[in-house]
């Protein structure tokens, strides 16, 4: 028999008393000789031998330590083994509900636009940045989900800074329209979504869900991975007041499965079912317009913004109405290939953008389609970061205009 005595003077989690898996536990990785595994709540990582490991694993239903290692030449030093990784969290009293957050954030190297770390109490703050590094559910963004990382890096060359005396951001400045951008606008950065690899598509929205959360009335900037980053923002909104989903860019839309995946070429569909959601809107989408169609959801190609004929279809469908804004940076030209008469040119997204902000209430932004080992990366992020900023300005205005007729 396994001795217990030198087991009970440090520990809270007795060997002879029932214990089971952290429902935070997961595998990172898995060799002939060892497993490298990880708390997702605090990132607590350990690295074991796979003969403990299969020990381990069979505390997937509850089981007591002296029970498991009874028999092994070595009982005492399991024992001690499996003990230790209860301390560390890894197993917990089988009769108790195991506490601890989980993880939901991951904090990156850099901020974007060297803006800083959101914190629940930075009242000042009116838009925040969240990342999403994940492209599981559109084959054509694959390796998306690196885009919110590179995208901060690149951002450094546009710094957001803070005015000593007022305390708000100095902002930038439009060389091409001769006029400021987002001066007095304080932006802070949430990190990424933590996103582990193989989990559910319901687990990643739900922890984004409980980031927003912690946002307040701060305007969420989603930076993709794909198009349906947008998802959580969208359903938070739409439970608050009738709001309308805009997106330049992206797939074709068809009709969703009835598996309750978010795909990018279902998003729409999907949206247009939410109860909140009072319409649909798409620019020049990849192949067309697609099969789908919906009484609230229209259609533009890439001729009608070139042609500058939108305001009247603006007018009508989304004016003064709260949009989510979404730009899919595939819609516009590739950089080094041929102009395509079914993509857009920047200044015609740059120009639809400003009519937007003009006419709607932009309540959420995000930017998706990116793809940092692609050719062009050097090109298309730039690119990102100024129409970014500019879709910001847009719905800054428009909100700034709101508490000024309110004051007024």
């Amino acid at each position: 028999m396994v001795q217990t005595g030198k087991h009970s003077a440090d520990t809270t989690l007795g060997i002879h008393q029932p214990l089971r898996l952290s429902r935070f536990l997961q595998l990172e990785a898995l060799s002939e000789r060892d497993a490298t595994l990880f708390l997702s709540h605090d990132g607590a990582r350990v690295r074991i031998p796979k003969a403990l490991y299969a020990l381990l694993m069979r505390f997937e239903q509850p089981q007591r330590v002296d029970t498991v290692v009874t028999g092994h030449s070595q009982a005492e030093k399991l024992a001690e083994a499996l003990l230790n990784l209860a301390r560390k969290g890894f197993l917990h009293d089988a009769g108790m509900e195991q506490a601890g957050r989980e993880r939901c954030v991951t904090d990156p190297p850099q901020r974007m636009f060297d803006s800083p770390a959101f914190k629940p109490d930075m009242t000042r703050v009116k838009m925040v940045v969240i990342g999403v590094p994940s492209d599981h559910a559109d084959p054509r963004c694959a390796g998306g989900r690196a885009a919110p990382m590179a995208l901060r890096e690149l951002s450094l060359h546009l710094l957001h800074t803070i005015n000593r005396r007022t305390g708000g951001g100095h902002g930038w400045y439009d060389a091409d329209e001769l006029r400021p951008l987002l001066r007095g606008v304080c932006l802070a950065d949430a990190g990424d979504v933590f996103v582990d690899p193989g989990e559910s598509q319901h687990a990643v929205f739900r922890r984004m869900a409980q980031v927003l959360a912690g946002f307040g009335d701060a305007l969420p900037i989603v930076v993709g991975g794909d198009s349906t980053a947008c998802w959580p923002v969208l359903t938070r909104y739409a439970s608050q007041e009738p709001v309308c989903l805009l997106r330049i860019g992206g797939p074709a839309q068809r009709g969703p499965a009835q598996d309750g995946v978010v795909s990018a070429a279902t998003l729409l569909a999907r949206a247009i079912s939410l109860d909140g959601v009072a319409g649909t809107l798409q620019v020049a989408a990849t192949g067309g317009p697609g099969p789908w169609k919906h009484p609230d959801h229209r259609y533009m190609d890439a001729s009608v913004l070139r042609a500058g004929n939108y305001d009247q279809t603006l007018h009508e469908w989304l004016a003064g109405k709260p949009v989510h804004l979404g730009l899919n940076l595939d819609a516009l030209d590739a950089p080094g290939e041929p102009l395509a008469d079914e993509r857009l040119r920047y200044q015609e997204v740059v120009d639809f953008i400003a009519c937007i902000g003009a006419q709607c209430r932009i309540v959420s932004i995000d930017i998706t389609g990116m793809t940092p080992m692609r050719p062009g990366w050097n090109v298309v992020a730039p690119t990102a970061l100024h129409l970014l900023v500019l879709a910001m300005d847009a719905a800054h205005r428009r909100a700034a205009q709101g508490v000024e007729q309110h004051d007024a």
